[in-house]
């Protein structure tokens, strides 16, 4: 594990020095190594920032896969509730409403590509699909 975020950062210090400018698929990468190592709070991080700083940098199709994953993150989160014996309770199973306005706010762009309006369309099903499973 540890010689893999090793070669991530020597391409990422590349990527710097040289300035290529594909900012875009290392956070992207970024987000999908942690989301699997169970580290979704750093991977929404790193899309969030994606979006919101370099999204002018990056292609379409990259700003709509990271706005698609930062959907699913967000539908779910869960918060809890502390009680005072300790054991905690879920107030909230899912941000649902947020992660579908996130989609729902992709622009036209987004939509005149047939893969890119499928991915919204697969993200969108899924956050849908979760949200009738946990009610």
């Amino acid at each position: 594990m540890s010689r893999a975020f090793e070669h991530v950062y020597q391409s990422y210090h590349i990527n710097l020095k040289e300035n290529l400018g594909n900012y875009g698929s290392h956070f992207l990468f970024q987000s999908a190594l942690y989301s699997r190592l169970g580290i979704t709070y750093l991977s929404d991080m790193y899309c969030e920032l994606m979006i919101n700083c370099y999204h002018y940098g990056s292609p379409q199709d990259e700003r709509t896969k990271a706005i698609g994953r930062r959907a699913f993150l967000v539908s779910e989160t869960t918060q809890f509730e502390s009680s005072t014996n300790g054991s905690k309770k879920a107030l909230e199973a899912g941000k649902y409403d947020e992660a579908l306005g996130l989609l729902g706010s992709m622009g036209t762009a987004a939509h005149r590509s047939l893969k890119l309006h499928q991915y919204i369309f697969l993200s969108t099903g899924i956050v849908k699909l979760t949200r009738s499973i946990r009610r």
